[in-house]
């Protein structure tokens, strides 16, 4: 039986005041340079929210291009399609976990201000890992960085206080399980940003 996250209702009560949570345009240019967006790349916003880098990824890889966002919360995706009515992008509610989309679907799998909220940050990982071509990459980002995160979550209580940022080596230590190659690994305290490259080699 599939578990109910309760971190799904605390984020359906946040979404139609996101903007007002969450700088959503923090650093949002190097998440941009880390994705690398090029013409008619298939591209999976994971954890997509209301959908800020989901409109501008869109706009950057243009027609032919697939661009999916995905979220634990319905009503983030209601306010996405409330926010940007115009944006052609499909989205769905996913479970990170276990992702419903084919293996080898996407050219990227990014995860913007989303990792730390994973209920199992390793199975999330290997999911998204899953549906990642050979060659693909996987960008993991967060607006701050692992210790100031910690506070925030501290302060904001369950049922997000114990979501945290995994360690380089723990981070290293998955990927290495999901044929992930760690390329770059930024955790400053306004900023943390862990790109891999997948492996050419047997999926996870």
């Amino acid at each position: 039986m599939a578990l109910v996250d309760p971190r799904r209702s605390f984020f359906d009560s946040l979404a139609t005041h996101w903007r007002d949570t969450v700088n959503e345009t923090h650093r949002l240019q190097d998440v941009i340079v880390a994705i690398d967006p090029k013409p008619g790349m298939r591209i999976l916003d994971l954890g997509c929210g209301t959908g800020s880098l989901c409109r501008i990824l869109h706009q950057l890889v243009g027609e032919g291009a697939r661009v999916v966002g995905a979220d634990i919360s319905l009503n983030m995706l209601r306010e996405m399609r409330r926010r940007w009515p115009e944006l052609e992008a499909p989205a769905c509610q996913a479970d990170a976990h276990a992702l419903p989309f084919l293996p080898a679907s996407f050219d990227v799998v990014v995860m913007f201000s989303a990792f730390a909220h994973f209920r199992e940050p390793f199975l999330a990982l290997r999911s998204a890992a899953q549906v990642l071509r050979p060659g693909g990459s996987l960008v993991i980002c967060h607006p701050v960085g692992r210790q100031a995160l910690r506070e925030v979550h501290r302060r904001a209580g369950e049922p997000v206080r114990h979501d945290l940022l995994p360690s380089r080596n723990i981070l290293v230590k998955w990927m290495a399980q999901c044929q992930l190659v760690l390329t770059q690994y930024v955790d400053e305290p306004t900023f943390y940003l862990a790109v891999a490259g997948k492996r050419a080699e047997r999926s996870c």
